[in-house]
């Protein structure tokens, strides 16, 4: 069922693409109905947001470009960050 999952990654698991990854391939598969549409992310003290948009890269880089940004690119996830994940 579609809508926001929130997870904190457990230690070892550090970032969205390495092979020790909580979230599978499968998971940001663009041509299914039922992939990650949005991740955001915010770490512990911080009032910055991090975002992927796995399936929608024009509107990532709109959000996430230039010194005035809306959010900060994410390109990693530290354990005990907050991390929302939308189905």
């Amino acid at each position: 069922m579609g809508g926001w999952n929130l997870i904190s990654l457990p230690a070892g698991v550090d970032d969205l693409n390495n092979g020790n990854s909580l979230l599978d391939g499968a998971l940001t598969d663009c041509t299914s109905r039922t992939g990650v549409l949005i991740v955001a992310n915010q770490r512990p003290g911080s009032d910055r947001w991090h975002i992927s948009l796995p399936c929608h890269p024009q509107l990532e880089a709109r959000l996430t470009a230039g010194d005035d940004a809306a959010y900060d690119l994410l390109t990693a996830i530290q354990p005990c960050d907050l991390t929302f994940l939308f189905f």
